[in-house]
């Protein structure tokens, strides 16, 4: 590897005060294969994967803090599975090992008033969110797809998030009578300022209103949210730390299994079984980082730093349920596994191989990269994916990064993709050109992260599942009690999808 300082594109610094600047409503720009080929020649990208870098460098070897993750929140001993059959759920309970429950160690929790003011400020936003969800409660009754207050919550988001991004963040964007004034919100909405571009990011980073799904699209919309705030100084990049960064990845995560738990919202754009996670692909990101020496890893050297923060820790000590649960609230790659193992039942193998197979053949530094070249690969690259990141004037531009002037624009009509055309995987541009973000990661490999017998049962996975939905909708009326009446517990696949080969064998 080179010099990774040299060659990552480059972090502007943007003045929101700044009365000359431009500031837009995002909007779509992305329709078909052309505009992702263009997304990855743009500005817009060099600022999400500069963000991406500044803190993974700033995360390195650093853990989260005691106190700081919802350990609740993962907790996958004695974990409920809906639509599997009680009798066995309390024949696993009896008969779990008793090494996997550790003595209790008292710990002193992080002290948050210690943090700086810009990350109280996100933090804050975060709680009333989450607020928010305790004061919108789950429509009762099983459902397939999702549940419908999740919508009501989107709504009372989209009506306050003006208010609470000026309450918090006003201070650094406004100018002080804009601050005091509350008469002075009314002349506001009709001008365009910093708040117009940046809560867009906010709002996408909690799943869709209408799909009532969460995916990987909403957690790079939060990414992107940290780096507005990042490239406009409001959180300062020189001294914002490692542990604030992972507090504040840490309560985001909280939040969105929350919502994901409360609300049953589906896996957006899952690749099935061959998928790396249905909902998460940076928080491993993240989480490799913390176990790597970046300065070393960036000069392919070893570092003794890393071995002696690791403490013996491997990447297949995350499958081991005592390992996994004294690691899970310090270190976010755990923390990932930590939650399939409570959403998911099975053997891990089955239903998240890829994951298996990383954590059982690959060295930390080795996942570290290859994390990042999936999230290129497997994410940015992905039309199904990136076709909902909305693009501003300033934050995000729809600007060549070569030129500087505007990339070509499209509409719908103009390329509209069809079923067959993402069953064929015509979309998957992560092997073509790809200059400007990631390539300091790439070494002259094509980034999809993926070994080719892997893509090709991702592609017969995507029939079967097509088929197995199929199926589902014939026996709508019936449960694994028999007919359904209305009362009895829903089947496993009204809550969380089943990935696991074995259904292909049941369906047949």
């Amino acid at each position: 590897m080179g010099d990774i300082s040299r060659m990552q594109p480059e972090f502007p610094h943007i003045d929101p005060t700044d009365t000359r600047l431009r500031w837009l409503p995002p909007c779509k720009r992305i329709y078909g294969p052309k505009e992702v080929t263009l997304f990855k020649r743009s500005l817009a990208i060099d600022h999400i994967s500069a963000a991406l870098s500044l803190i993974c460098d700033k995360v390195s070897l650093t853990d989260v803090p005691p106190g700081v993750l919802d350990d609740k929140r993962v907790e996958f001993e004695n974990a409920y599975h809906p639509g599997v059959a009680l009798s066995n759920q309390r024949k696993s309970r009896s008969v779990l090992p008793k090494h996997t429950e550790l003595p209790s160690k008292e710990v002193r929790n992080f002290d948050f008033d210690k943090l700086s003011e810009p990350v109280k400020a996100v933090l804050h936003l975060l709680k009333k969110l989450d607020v928010l969800i305790v004061d919108t409660p789950p429509f009762k009754g099983p459902r397939r797809y999702g549940n419908m207050a999740c919508r009501d919550l989107h709504d009372k988001l989209n009506s306050r998030v003006d208010e609470w991004i000026r309450a918090d963040f006003g201070k650094w964007y406004l100018k002080k009578d804009e601050t005091t004034d509350k008469d002075a919100d009314s002349s506001q909405k009709s001008i365009y300022n910093f708040e117009t571009e940046l809560k867009y990011y906010f709002l996408g980073s909690f799943g869709s209103r209408e799909r009532l799904d969460f995916g990987t699209g909403h957690e790079l919309s939060f990414l992107a949210f940290l780096a507005s705030l990042l490239m406009c100084d409001i959180l300062p990049r020189n001294e914002t730390t490692g542990v604030e960064y992972l507090i504040l990845f840490s309560k985001y995560y909280d939040l969105v299994r929350k919502l994901i738990q409360t609300y049953t919202l589906e896996p957006a754009g899952s690749h099935g079984v061959w998928g790396l996670d249905d909902h998460f692909h940076l928080i491993y990101i993240l989480g490799a980082f913390q176990m790597v020496d970046f300065h070393s890893l960036q000069k392919g050297e070893k570092s003794i730093n890393a071995l002696n923060y690791r403490m013996g820790l491997t990447p297949s000590s995350a499958l081991d349920s005592r390992t996994l649960k004294q690691n899970r609230t310090r270190n976010l790659y755990y923390n990932a596994i930590a939650f399939i193992k409570r959403v998911k039942f099975g053997p891990f193998n089955e239903h998240s191989p890829l994951l298996f197979e990383v954590s059982t053949s690959k060295t930390w530094e080795k996942i570290a990269k290859g994390m990042l070249k999936m999230y290129y690969g497997e994410v940015l690259s992905k039309f199904p994916v990136v076709q909902h990141f909305y693009f501003g004037h300033i934050l995000y531009p729809w600007i060549d990064r070569q030129t500087g002037k505007p990339l070509p624009e499209t509409s719908p009509e103009d390329e509209e993709p069809s079923g067959a055309d993402l069953q064929n995987n015509k979309y998957d541009i992560s092997s073509s050109d790809s200059s400007g973000a990631f390539d300091i990661l790439k070494e002259g490999s094509p980034t999809n992260f993926r070994s080719g017998p892997e893509v090709a049962m991702d592609s017969l996975y995507l029939k079967r599942e097509r088929e197995l939905e199929k199926l589902h909708n014939e026996r709508e009326t019936t449960s694994f009690t028999g007919k359904r009446k209305g009362n009895e517990l829903p089947t496993s696949r009204s809550m969380w999808p089943s990935n696991t080969p074995k259904e292909w064998e049941k369906s047949k």
